[in-house]
């Protein structure tokens, strides 16, 4: 029997919660790896076609 969830708990924020903003720093980082990331792929595959030929 599933319990229905108390009011206090809906996953609403509450007036005292601070607001959920990334840190600019930790944006610039996410970017960056993401960037990082893709090169690493594009240059993994450039290697295997390389290697194929």
């Amino acid at each position: 029997m599933r319990r229905a969830r108390p009011a206090a708990h809906s996953g609403r924020m509450l007036w005292s919660d601070p607001a959920d903003d990334t840190p600019a720093e930790a944006a610039r980082m996410r970017e960056l790896l993401r960037r990082v990331g893709i090169l690493i792929a594009l240059c993994s595959s450039l290697a295997m076609i390389v290697v194929m030929v």
